[in-house]
C-alpha cells in the first residue's frame, strides 16, 4: 500500500528531524 508507505516515511522524516532537535 504506498498510502501506508507514504505515511511511514513521514513518520520516520519526523522522528529524525525530533531527534535531531533534541540533540
Amino acid at each position: 500500500n504506498d498510502e501506508a508507505i507514504d505515511a511511514l516515511h513521514v513518520i520516520v522524516k519526523r522522528q529524525k528531524e525530533i531527534g535531531v532537535a533534541m540533540t
